[in-house]
């Protein structure tokens, strides 16, 4: 399971392990305008405090299907 969200600050990727249960993924993605930058947070699987949007790629051909999260920032560069 994942969840998307939004932020000023930074884009992350975060991992939730709950007991007995399978994992919550959530991605969350900064701003593009208002230019300047924040701290990175390093207990995220991945952290960006620039100006950037995140990209989210369904593979539903294989049998166990996936999600792959990006983070652009604004030079197009991931």
């Amino acid at each position: 399971m994942f969840h998307l969200a939004a932020d000023r600050r930074h884009s992350d990727a975060w991992r939730t392990q709950r007991e007995n249960e399978y994992p919550i993924y959530e991605f969350m993605s900064s701003r593009l305008t208002n230019v300047h930058s924040h701290r990175v947070l390093p207990e995220a699987i991945i952290s960006y405090g620039g100006n950037a949007y995140g990209r989210v790629t369904f593979d539903t051909t294989q049998d166990a299907p996936s999600v792959r999260y990006d983070i652009v920032d604004t030079e197009g560069k991931v």
